[in-house]
C-alpha cells in the first residue's frame, strides 16, 4: 500500500511539474458543516494561481454519531489547469469506513492516464478526455463573470 501511495503521488507530482515555485495567488475559504443545527465538520477550499497554473483544491471533513456509532468520512479533491482553464491533472481520495479510495491522473493529448487504488488494488487506465469537459477552473471561467466579456460570450448568454 506504501508503494502505491508513493506511485499515486509521483503521478499527481509530475504533473504538475510548475508548482515547485510559490504561488503569485492564494485563497482559502473555511466552511463549516451543520447537521441538525449542529456542527459536524468541515470544508476547506484553495485556489491557487502560479505562473502557468492554477491549482484548486476542497477538502472536506465530517464525523457523523448515530446512537453508539460514529462514521467519519473525509475527501479531497485537486486540479491542475493551464491559466486558460484547460484541464492537466487530478486526484480525488475518499477516506470511509477505514477504506481509503484514491484516484490520480493526468490529461496529455485528450486522453486520462488515470491510477485507481482501494484495498492494496491498483488499476490503470486510459480514456478519452470528454470533449467540453472542464474542471475547477475552466468552469468558473466559462460560467462565471468572465462569460460575457467576449462577443462569444454574449451570444452564449443571450441564447
Amino acid at each position: 500500500m506504501k508503494l502505491t501511495g508513493t506511485l499515486l503521488l509521483l503521478i499527481f507530482a509530475a504533473s504538475a511539474a510548475a508548482t515547485t515555485e510559490a504561488p503569485h495567488s492564494s485563497e482559502t475559504t473555511w466552511m463549516a458543516l451543520l447537521v441538525g443545527g449542529a456542527r459536524a465538520g468541515h470544508v476547506k477550499s484553495t485556489r491557487e494561481v502560479f505562473s502557468t497554473q492554477v491549482r484548486t483544491s476542497e477538502a472536506f471533513y465530517i464525523r457523523i454519531n448515530r446512537g453508539a456509532a460514529v462514521t467519519e468520512i473525509s475527501a479531497e479533491d485537486s486540479f491542475v489547469e493551464t491559466l486558460e482553464g484547460g484541464p492537466l491533472a487530478f486526484r480525488s481520495t475518499l477516506q470511509m469506513s477505514g477504506t481509503e479510495l484514491t484516484t490520480s491522473g493526468e490529461i496529455r493529448n485528450g486522453k486520462v492516464h488515470a491510477v485507481t487504488s482501494s484495498a492494496g488494488t491498483v488499476m490503470q487506465q486510459q480514456f478519452d478526455w470528454p470533449d467540453g469537459a472542464l474542471m475547477a477552473e475552466g468552469d468558473i471561467l466559462v460560467y462565471g463573470c468572465n462569460v460575457a466579456e467576449t462577443e462569444a460570450g454574449q451570444v452564449l448568454i443571450d441564447t
